[in-house]
């Protein structure tokens, strides 16, 4: 898709290497936070939020290592424990811990091949494991998706800076895996530095940006209402994690999966 405009969607057919046109009653974007913001930045939208204020959650990460027989977890055994700040009531901004035991670091967060084969070289037995922290984050004015040109083929352009998390979150969050690692008996990863602190992930290492087509019901603080219908461009919508007017915690993909079968059911009467 390169732009669209009330029942148009003109898009580049890659197979055959020339421009469509298809006609349509309604049109959802849904390409993706950045890509759908360059497709609504392309297509001349008149919403100066369009692009403006994507985030991504801070995560905070450790990898470690338990001794054989930890938890009763034997080889070819995992668990997955998530476990919300007790301070996270409705309205508050507490963090979310992850805890991967016996996971074998499926998700290789930045760990070194090199150390990990040295883990398990001289580790036999043990268990690999990483304890992940998330932070939500407010959307952030100065971070944003613009275009340097107006050929549909133009890369976008992103500034995305890090909404730090209030240092007594971070503090405690600390607090808290220390304690969890020490608890455990755990080691770190063979090779690794740093000692037992958290880490900071790369800044949308995750893929999990969210804000540059954010909902409100408010036109003039949001681009698309609560339907997730674009304020004031009829027959117009956006169903992806663009339309998060925050960054949570949490992996958002459920809720936006949630909000695509939302829209899904209110298009179809």
């Amino acid at each position: 898709m390169q732009r669209v405009e009330p029942g148009l969607v003109h898009s580049w057919d890659l197979l055959a290497g020339r421009p469509r046109t298809y006609r349509g009653r309604r049109t959802v974007l849904a390409a993706g936070t950045i890509e759908s913001a360059k497709i609504a930045l392309l297509s001349g939208l008149p919403n100066p939020l369009i692009g403006r204020g994507i985030t991504d959650h801070t995560i905070r990460f450790r990898h470690f290592a338990l001794p054989p027989g930890s938890l009763g977890i034997g080889p070819g055994e995992s668990a997955k424990i998530a476990l919300r700040h007790p301070a996270a009531a409705p309205g508050a901004h507490g963090f979310l811990m992850v805890v991967e035991i016996g996971a074998n670091l499926n998700q290789s967060r930045y760990v070194d091949p090199t150390n990990l084969e040295r883990e398990r070289a001289v580790r036999a037995g043990w268990t690999e494991c990483e304890v992940v922290v998330l932070f939500p984050a407010a959307l952030a004015p100065g971070n944003a998706v613009t275009l340097q040109g107006p050929d549909p083929a133009t890369r976008a352009r992103l500034v995305l800076e890090r909404v730090a998390p209030p240092a007594t979150d971070l503090a405690e969050a600390d607090r808290l895996v220390a304690d969890l690692l020490t608890g455990l008996g755990a080691q770190p990863i063979l090779g690794e530095a740093g000692g037992p602190g958290l880490q900071d992930a790369l800044l949308g290492g995750v893929a999990h940006e969210v804000g540059t087509l954010r909902m409100g019901t408010d036109p003039a603080a949001s681009v698309v209402d609560p339907d997730l219908a674009f304020h004031g461009i009829p027959d117009l919508y956006a169903c992806d994690n663009s339309v998060l007017p925050s960054s949570p915690a949490a992996n958002p993909s459920l809720t936006t999966a949630a909000l695509a079968l939302r829209l899904a059911a209110q298009l179809s009467t």
